[in-house]
């Protein structure tokens, strides 16, 4: 899991952007290794365990933000930098919102629109065109509708 990291020492911040680049999925799956008495082994994989209290950085302008996963409420594309609007503040950075969805989705974000990802803990309501958070209206493009039906029938309980 992504773990909080201590950024008091600015060498920490260079090595850490350089090292993942921002984004780049640091969760890999873990090898657990099964011992039998007549001493052979097997090797089978753990999936990786996401959970909303996760932490992440987010690079901007010279600095690295620390952002818990929770509180990223949705993302705005703007061609090459996106802005993620959080629970606190605005932050924007340098990334794809390609690359930015595929790392985001095991924490249940998913795209409404081509310049659109949001969190599905987020949201308060919806209707067949909007998604609604905190009183913002969030479109629906007709390209991503069938998908964002997808997921909500495999993630969320309707009455």
């Amino acid at each position: 899991m992504i773990r909080a990291i201590s950024l008091e020492n600015n060498s920490n911040t260079r090595n850490i952007s350089r090292e993942f680049g921002g984004f780049e999925p640091a969760l890999e799956p873990v090898r657990e290794y099964d011992y039998s008495i007549l001493g052979l082994n097997s090797q089978r994989e753990i999936a990786p365990v996401y959970d909303q209290n996760d932490y992440i950085l987010v690079k901007n302008e010279h600095k690295m933000i620390k952002l818990q996963v929770k509180d990223i409420l949705f993302i705005e594309g703007k061609g090459n930098y996106v802005s993620l609007y959080t629970t606190k503040c605005k932050i924007l950075t340098l990334q794809t919102m390609k690359k930015l969805e595929s790392f985001l989705q095991p924490y249940k974000f998913v795209r409404v629109h081509k310049s659109f990802i949001v969190s599905f803990y987020n949201m308060d309501s919806l209707d067949k065109c909007n998604v609604f958070i905190n009183n913002i209206e969030i479109p629906i493009s007709d390209s991503y509708r069938e998908s964002f039906r997808i997921f909500l029938a495999e993630n969320a309980r309707q009455i």
